[in-house]
């Protein structure tokens, strides 16, 4: 079945039968499964990538299914988390590739874990503070990753290759990311923008995979897709003009590097408002287990509960809280910080 299925990708002459031999074998990171990760994972899917890792910290809403083609009603009813569901689509799709899915949100003090054997890493994230984490990591590990975000009708996409290409920190340092700037929420997202940047994305990554670096974009691709307007802006000589704190100079904003030149976390962000969703996400400063069975037990008390293998989702007044096993919590219905954390201690008390 597998020569039969990518035949006619092989037959393009820059993949061939070699190429697809190296995708089969390839692994590859896709952080964050919402709008841009789902099309990403299923292009990579039917492209026949050996090895496709899901991390996701969501699950999927109603509103998803405008952009995040992958996704069904069912998987709303289902309230399933949006890594799992990725997964069971997926498969559904290639059964001759390996799918695994993390319900997890990415931090300084997991990333690394997940870095071990992969090719490339693929950009589905939505928000800045997570890009940041990830181009440290790549740099740090030494493996490319792909750039790629998207709001209203625009979009922009840049491989990374460490130590050969600018890094997200050289285009767009630390100190000049806008904070509070807009978000899906605010400014809505169209589908087809995400359609768009994904391809490239997708492209990009096909590229890498099976050796053709020569082919790899040196350019920032800019395009609007609402004002008929794509751009794409030159960096070959930004990385030579030096001057990154990042991928010259190796001075990290979330880790710390160690006498020996290991890398640890420094402690990331513990509560922060999500993209989308008037919501606050709400992580524990240690690891933890939840017992989501218990938890609901005690929970029924004082409110509705609904409880699936991989969440337990909490909802009294005005207000919704998903709980994980690994102890984060979302709570819906407002972005500020300390009154998210106030209903938390409220009502969970842990």
């Amino acid at each position: 079945m597998t020569t039969h299925r990518y035949r006619r990708q092989e037959q393009f002459y820059p993949i061939g039968k070699e190429g697809q031999k190296q995708l089969l074998k390839s692994k590859v990171l896709l952080c964050g499964c919402g709008a841009l990760g789902s099309v990403i994972s299923e292009s990579l899917t039917r492209a026949g990538v050996g090895s496709i890792h899901i991390i996701d910290r969501d699950e999927v809403q109603l509103d998803n299914l405008q952009r995040q083609s992958l996704y069904r009603e069912a998987d709303v009813l289902q309230r399933l988390p949006k890594a799992v569901a990725a997964k069971k689509h997926l498969q559904a799709i290639n059964s001759e590739i390996t799918i695994t899915a993390s319900v997890a949100d990415l931090t300084a003090e997991n990333i690394l874990s997940y870095l071990d054997g992969v090719d490339l890493i693929l950009d589905g994230t939505d928000n800045f503070e997570t890009r940041y984490l990830l181009n440290e990591a790549a740099i740090h590990k030494q493996v490319p990753w792909i750039f790629g975000g998207c709001l209203e009708g625009r979009g922009q996409v840049m491989p990374i290759l460490p130590g050969r290409r600018p890094c997200l920190n050289c285009v767009l340092p630390y100190s000049s990311a806008p904070p509070g700037g807009e978000t899906c929420d605010s400014a809505g997202v169209l589908g087809p923008i995400v359609q768009v940047i994904a391809a490239f994305e997708v492209c990009e990554a096909l590229k890498i995979l099976t050796g053709n670096i020569q082919a790899v974009n040196r350019s920032l691709v800019v395009v609007d897709l609402w004002k008929n307007e794509t751009r794409q802006i030159d960096l070959t000589s930004l990385r030579n003009q030096g001057g990154c704190s990042v991928c010259r100079d190796k001075k990290y904003q979330y880790f710390q590097t160690s006498s020996n030149g290991s890398l640890r976390g420094k402690g990331g962000q513990q509560a922060k408002a999500m993209c989308g969703n008037n919501s606050v996400q709400l992580r524990p400063s240690e690891r933890v287990t939840l017992d989501l069975t218990e938890l609901a037990r005690r929970l029924q008390k004082v409110g509705s509960v609904s409880l699936n293998p991989y969440l337990l989702k909490f909802y009294v007044d005005d207000y919704e809280m998903t709980l994980f096993a690994d102890g984060r919590t979302i709570v819906y219905g407002t972005t500020e910080i300390g009154h998210a954390r106030s209903l938390y201690a409220q009502y969970i008390g842990c």
